[in-house]
Protein backbone atom coordinates (compact mmCIF):
# COMPACT_ATOMS: atom_id res chain seq x y z
CA UNK A 1 0.00 0.00 0.00
CA UNK A 2 1.79 3.90 -1.12
CA UNK A 3 0.83 7.02 -1.47
CA UNK A 4 -2.68 7.89 -0.61
CA UNK A 5 -3.75 4.81 0.38
CA UNK A 6 -0.84 4.73 2.28
CA UNK A 7 -1.33 8.49 4.00
CA UNK A 8 -5.41 7.92 5.31
CA UNK A 9 -5.95 3.78 4.16
CA UNK A 10 -9.59 3.74 5.15
CA UNK A 11 -11.05 7.86 5.25
CA UNK A 12 -14.21 7.31 6.18
CA UNK A 13 -15.76 4.04 7.89
CA UNK A 14 -19.18 4.14 9.60
CA UNK A 15 -19.71 2.03 12.17
CA UNK A 16 -23.06 1.62 12.18
CA UNK A 17 -24.08 -1.09 14.77
CA UNK A 18 -27.60 -1.33 13.83
CA UNK A 19 -29.70 -3.58 15.75
CA UNK A 20 -26.78 -5.20 17.76
CA UNK A 21 -27.36 -2.37 20.96
CA UNK A 22 -23.84 -1.65 21.58
CA UNK A 23 -22.25 0.57 19.27
CA UNK A 24 -23.13 4.32 18.74
CA UNK A 25 -22.88 5.96 14.75
CA UNK A 26 -19.53 7.52 14.17
CA UNK A 27 -17.48 8.45 12.11
CA UNK A 28 -13.20 6.87 12.05
CA UNK A 29 -10.74 8.37 10.12
CA UNK A 30 -7.34 7.95 8.89
CA UNK A 31 -6.87 4.49 9.61
CA UNK A 32 -9.05 4.57 12.60
CA UNK A 33 -7.16 7.21 14.61
CA UNK A 34 -10.13 9.73 15.44
CA UNK A 35 -13.68 9.60 15.59
CA UNK A 36 -16.35 12.10 14.80
CA UNK A 37 -19.35 12.75 16.99
CA UNK A 38 -22.36 15.70 17.46
CA UNK A 39 -23.59 17.74 19.70
CA UNK A 40 -26.67 20.16 19.49
CA UNK A 41 -27.20 22.42 22.49
CA UNK A 42 -26.93 19.99 25.39
CA UNK A 43 -27.80 16.97 24.18
CA UNK A 44 -25.35 14.67 22.62
CA UNK A 45 -26.27 12.58 18.99
CA UNK A 46 -24.72 9.91 20.22
CA UNK A 47 -27.48 7.26 20.22
CA UNK A 48 -28.16 4.50 17.86
CA UNK A 49 -29.32 5.08 14.55
CA UNK A 50 -32.09 2.45 15.06
CA UNK A 51 -34.67 3.29 11.96
CA UNK A 52 -33.18 2.29 8.44
CA UNK A 53 -36.11 4.10 5.67
CA UNK A 54 -35.05 3.64 2.34
CA UNK A 55 -31.36 2.68 2.88
CA UNK A 56 -30.82 5.35 5.14
CA UNK A 57 -29.89 4.97 9.02
CA UNK A 58 -32.03 7.84 10.80
CA UNK A 59 -32.63 8.98 14.13
CA UNK A 60 -34.56 11.70 16.23
CA UNK A 61 -34.18 13.74 19.09
CA UNK A 62 -35.80 16.94 21.09
CA UNK A 63 -32.62 19.57 21.44
CA UNK A 64 -34.77 22.10 22.68
CA UNK A 65 -37.87 22.56 24.25
CA UNK A 66 -39.63 22.93 20.87
CA UNK A 67 -36.39 21.90 18.55
CA UNK A 68 -35.83 18.40 16.91
CA UNK A 69 -32.83 17.07 15.17
CA UNK A 70 -33.23 14.86 12.75
CA UNK A 71 -29.80 12.72 11.82
CA UNK A 72 -29.32 10.82 8.33
CA UNK A 73 -26.93 8.64 7.16
CA UNK A 74 -26.20 6.85 4.07
CA UNK A 75 -23.06 5.41 2.21
CA UNK A 76 -22.86 5.46 -1.22
CA UNK A 77 -20.18 4.95 -4.30
CA UNK A 78 -19.27 7.30 -6.84
CA UNK A 79 -17.11 7.57 -9.76
CA UNK A 80 -13.96 9.98 -9.55
CA UNK A 81 -11.91 10.00 -12.48
CA UNK A 82 -10.52 6.35 -13.52
CA UNK A 83 -11.88 5.58 -9.83
CA UNK A 84 -14.93 5.22 -7.28
CA UNK A 85 -14.82 6.31 -3.57
CA UNK A 86 -17.08 5.25 -1.32
CA UNK A 87 -18.86 8.34 0.51
CA UNK A 88 -19.94 8.38 3.92
CA UNK A 89 -22.82 11.19 3.94
CA UNK A 90 -24.37 12.68 6.73
CA UNK A 91 -27.58 15.32 7.01
CA UNK A 92 -28.59 16.98 10.32
CA UNK A 93 -31.82 18.66 10.12
CA UNK A 94 -32.97 21.14 12.90
CA UNK A 95 -36.62 22.04 12.94
CA UNK A 96 -37.86 24.78 15.80
CA UNK A 97 -41.68 24.53 15.93
CA UNK A 98 -42.16 27.16 18.80
CA UNK A 99 -43.23 30.34 17.80
CA UNK A 100 -40.43 31.78 19.45
CA UNK A 101 -36.71 32.12 17.84
CA UNK A 102 -34.87 29.27 18.49
CA UNK A 103 -30.57 29.48 19.64
CA UNK A 104 -29.16 25.68 18.68
CA UNK A 105 -25.21 25.27 18.71
CA UNK A 106 -24.08 22.57 16.94
CA UNK A 107 -20.43 20.91 17.82
CA UNK A 108 -19.11 18.56 15.43
CA UNK A 109 -15.85 16.90 17.43
CA UNK A 110 -12.82 15.25 16.38
CA UNK A 111 -10.68 13.34 18.70
CA UNK A 112 -8.50 10.00 19.04
CA UNK A 113 -10.55 6.91 18.91
CA UNK A 114 -8.25 5.20 21.11
CA UNK A 115 -7.35 6.94 24.25
CA UNK A 116 -4.84 4.19 25.36
CA UNK A 117 -3.14 4.78 21.82
CA UNK A 118 -4.13 7.45 20.52
CA UNK A 119 -2.84 8.09 16.95
CA UNK A 120 -4.44 11.27 15.54
CA UNK A 121 -0.48 13.30 14.96
CA UNK A 122 -1.49 16.35 13.35
CA UNK A 123 -4.69 17.62 12.15
CA UNK A 124 -6.03 20.80 10.20
CA UNK A 125 -9.17 23.09 9.80
CA UNK A 126 -9.52 25.54 7.00
CA UNK A 127 -12.68 26.62 4.38
CA UNK A 128 -15.21 24.54 7.04
CA UNK A 129 -13.01 20.94 6.69
CA UNK A 130 -11.02 19.04 8.82
CA UNK A 131 -7.66 17.52 7.01
CA UNK A 132 -4.89 15.51 8.18
CA UNK A 133 -1.67 15.77 5.73
CA UNK A 134 -3.27 17.74 3.44
CA UNK A 135 -6.37 15.10 2.42
CA UNK A 136 -10.04 16.15 3.51
CA UNK A 137 -11.23 13.98 6.33
CA UNK A 138 -14.59 15.89 7.01
CA UNK A 139 -16.04 18.61 4.94
CA UNK A 140 -19.08 20.63 5.47
CA UNK A 141 -21.83 21.91 3.42
CA UNK A 142 -22.20 25.28 5.46
CA UNK A 143 -20.03 27.74 6.45
CA UNK A 144 -19.18 26.80 10.08
CA UNK A 145 -18.49 30.09 12.94
CA UNK A 146 -14.62 28.01 13.08
CA UNK A 147 -12.98 25.48 14.86
CA UNK A 148 -11.08 24.91 17.68
CA UNK A 149 -8.26 22.85 17.84
CA UNK A 150 -5.74 21.28 20.73
CA UNK A 151 -3.07 18.69 20.70
CA UNK A 152 -4.52 16.74 23.56
CA UNK A 153 -7.43 16.67 26.19
CA UNK A 154 -5.99 19.01 28.41
CA UNK A 155 -3.88 21.60 26.63
CA UNK A 156 -4.63 25.33 26.20
CA UNK A 157 -6.77 26.42 23.29
CA UNK A 158 -7.99 29.02 21.85
CA UNK A 159 -11.29 30.82 23.66
CA UNK A 160 -12.49 31.60 20.44
CA UNK A 161 -13.19 29.51 17.33
CA UNK A 162 -10.63 29.73 14.24
CA UNK A 163 -11.29 29.82 10.78
CA UNK A 164 -7.53 28.69 9.69
CA UNK A 165 -5.96 26.28 12.37
CA UNK A 166 -3.30 23.43 12.66
CA UNK A 167 -1.92 21.54 15.40
CA UNK A 168 0.49 18.67 15.96
CA UNK A 169 0.96 16.01 18.94
CA UNK A 170 3.84 13.80 19.51
CA UNK A 171 1.71 11.66 21.33
CA UNK A 172 -1.02 12.00 18.84
CA UNK A 173 -3.61 13.39 20.90
CA UNK A 174 -5.12 16.24 18.44
CA UNK A 175 -8.20 16.75 18.48
CA UNK A 176 -11.09 19.29 17.30
CA UNK A 177 -14.36 20.96 17.54
CA UNK A 178 -15.91 22.53 14.29
CA UNK A 179 -18.45 24.63 15.71
CA UNK A 180 -21.83 26.44 14.72
CA UNK A 181 -24.10 29.37 15.93
CA UNK A 182 -27.91 28.60 14.66
CA UNK A 183 -30.70 30.89 15.30
CA UNK A 184 -34.08 29.51 13.69
CA UNK A 185 -36.73 31.49 13.09
CA UNK A 186 -40.23 30.46 14.51
CA UNK A 187 -40.93 27.30 12.34
CA UNK A 188 -37.36 27.24 10.58
CA UNK A 189 -35.78 24.15 9.35
CA UNK A 190 -31.87 24.05 8.86
CA UNK A 191 -29.87 21.62 7.04
CA UNK A 192 -26.48 20.38 8.19
CA UNK A 193 -24.33 18.21 5.32
CA UNK A 194 -21.25 16.74 5.71
CA UNK A 195 -19.06 14.46 3.46
CA UNK A 196 -16.45 11.99 4.04
CA UNK A 197 -14.31 9.48 1.47
CA UNK A 198 -12.28 6.52 1.51
CA UNK A 199 -10.99 4.67 -1.41
CA UNK A 200 -12.91 1.34 -2.73
CA UNK A 201 -10.38 -1.86 -2.60
CA UNK A 202 -11.49 -3.12 -5.94
CA UNK A 203 -10.38 0.51 -7.93
CA UNK A 204 -7.31 1.88 -8.70
CA UNK A 205 -5.75 4.57 -6.04
CA UNK A 206 -7.74 7.81 -6.58
CA UNK A 207 -6.90 10.91 -4.86
CA UNK A 208 -10.53 12.66 -3.37
CA UNK A 209 -9.76 15.87 -3.28
CA UNK A 210 -11.59 19.03 -1.20
CA UNK A 211 -13.04 20.55 -4.89
CA UNK A 212 -14.19 17.11 -5.27
CA UNK A 213 -16.36 16.71 -2.27
CA UNK A 214 -17.16 20.65 -1.79
CA UNK A 215 -18.84 19.97 -5.77
CA UNK A 216 -21.26 17.31 -4.28
CA UNK A 217 -24.99 18.08 -3.26
CA UNK A 218 -26.12 16.28 -0.12
CA UNK A 219 -29.19 16.00 -0.96
CA UNK A 220 -28.43 14.40 -4.28
CA UNK A 221 -26.79 11.89 -2.55
CA UNK A 222 -29.65 10.31 -0.32
CA UNK A 223 -32.38 8.19 -2.22
CA UNK A 224 -35.52 9.83 -3.47
CA UNK A 225 -38.33 8.99 -1.51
Amino acid sequence: MNGWRAIVAAIATWLLGLGDGRGAEKLLVARGAGVVSLQCGEVRLDELLKRQVNGVSVGEWKVAPDCVARLEMVRVRRPEGISDVELSVLRLTLTNRSTEPCVVPVIVRLRPSSLTAPALGALAFERHAFFIEGQPILVADTPARGAILAESAFAPRPLTPESVAHVTSPTGECRGEMVFDLTLAPGQTQVLGFLAARPVADSPEVAVTFDFLRSLRIDELFPVP
